[in-house]
């Protein structure tokens, strides 16, 4: 009988590398059971208390709806300046980003002592500041292509302290308004002021204009005055020249008739 190992049928068929046989898979977790089961009392147990140990972090929003004509209304100054509403959620949306704003807050509540009331004299304060600027998060919604915004957006921020988080949601909104609103009324009064301006000017032409119309018929006026004058002066002048010469006329003729009366002897006029 020939022995070659090609002629004899293979009996055994190893898996593939890649193919996990499930019923040795089963056998090794029965084996190890109580290793599991160990294992996942001590990882829940971890959670458990850090879940009860850990610092609770809470979040607080405030929804900020966009404004309205009739909020903006009393800034306008009919005639001279009105608000256009993109330009005001443009400003409002920059400040409510503002390190400034966020700062102003920052040392007004008097946070630094606040986030560390223990810290070293050597802490440095920034690392606070940037801890608290990190904790607030500023969501705005995005306008499709040709579309104005006018949606509301999203202030957020999270603490250990939801009652301070709270307050400094308030505050933050308050500040970036207040800020806004100072900025809409330099705008309106920089308008305003324009406006006088191009306003005196008109004055101040229309008064030269009207003080030239002026002068200029006062003028008219004398002119003709003295022309009228002229004229009445060269009549008087006219008129007395004439009676002037009727009267040295009438002299010439009296002198002619007393000189005949003188030569014909008549005595008696």
């Amino acid at each position: 009988m020939s022995s070659d190992p090609q002629q004899q049928p293979n009996m055994y068929q190893p898996l593939p590398d890649d193919e996990i046989d499930l019923l040795d898979l089963l056998r090794v977790l029965i084996r190890r059971w109580k290793m599991i089961a160990l294992v996942t009392v001590v990882v829940t147990a971890l959670a458990v208390t850090y879940a009860l140990l850990a610092p609770r972090v809470y979040k607080t929003e405030a929804i900020l709806r966009p404004s309205t004509p009739a909020d903006v209304q009393q800034l306008d100054v009919k005639g001279v300046y009105t608000h256009d509403l993109n330009m005001i959620h443009a400003f409002f949306k920059q400040n409510l980003q503002s390190v400034v704003v966020k700062k102003a807050v920052f040392e007004e509540m008097d946070l630094l002592n606040v986030f560390s009331p223990e810290r070293d004299q050597q802490e440095n304060v920034n690392t606070v500041f940037d801890e608290y600027v990190e904790s607030i998060s500023i969501i705005f919604p995005e306008a499709k292509k040709g579309e104005e915004v006018f949606m509301t957006s999203t202030l957020a921020m999270e603490g250990e302290d939801p009652v301070l988080i709270a307050d400094i949601v308030n505050r933050l909104v308050e500040e970036a308004r207040r800020v806004t609103t100072s900025e809409l009324i330099l705008n309106v009064q920089a308008n305003v002021r324009a406006r006088i301006r191009d306003l005196t000017t008109e004055l101040q032409l229309l008064r030269e204009k009207t003080t030239k119309q002026r002068l200029d018929e006062v003028e008219r006026l004398e002119t003709a005055d003295d022309l009228q004058k002229k004229n009445i002066t060269d009549k008087i002048a006219t008129l007395r020249d004439f009676a002037k010469q009727r009267r040295l006329d009438r002299i010439e003729k009296l002198r002619e008739a007393a000189g005949i009366a003188h030569s014909l002897g008549i005595k008696d006029p």
